[in-house]
């Protein structure tokens, strides 16, 4: 079964949600750490974080590409920077992975690279849904063009 743009756009914005859910985690965990100093719950939810965030690329992959590239004529356009934005987060997120293993599981090391990551996944999903995600580019209505001057 196919999917409409906007059945699209709310499953894209369903993990958005989901990543949300586990950013609030994540801040838990730091908290957590902070006060016992024990990193446990941060070396457990930060791999787990990366791993949903890989998937959610690979999501918006096979779902959101595609549709923005035949939304409209900026489509093509829209789906090229995506991918661009895309190939920079694997980047990032391998850094990330790398980063974590070096650090030896210091309470405060991790914390801090899970704030830089908290940082990072909620400015991209905040420029997302803005852009690529807009509303009026997953209108199912008649679209007015204007030509008058």
């Amino acid at each position: 079964m196919e999917l409409s743009p906007r059945e699209v756009r709310e499953v894209v914005l369903a993990d958005h949600a989901a990543l949300r859910v586990r950013i609030e985690l994540l801040r838990r965990a730091i908290g957590t750490a902070g006060v016992t100093g024990d990193p446990a719950a941060l070396r457990e939810l930060l791999p787990s974080f990366l791993d949903h965030l890989g998937a959610h690329l690979a999501l918006e992959d096979q779902l959101l590409a595609p549709t923005l590239a035949s939304i409209d004529a900026w489509g093509p356009e829209r789906s090229r920077r995506l991918a661009e934005e895309h190939a920079a987060q694997r980047a990032w997120i391998a850094a990330s992975r790398e980063r974590l293993a070096a650090t030896g599981g210091d309470a405060s090391t991790l914390a801090a690279e899970a704030l830089v990551m908290i940082a990072r996944v909620e400015e991209d999903m905040a420029q997302e849904e803005q852009v690529a995600l807009d509303p009026r580019l997953y209108d199912d209505g008649v679209i007015q063009v204007d030509f008058s001057g």
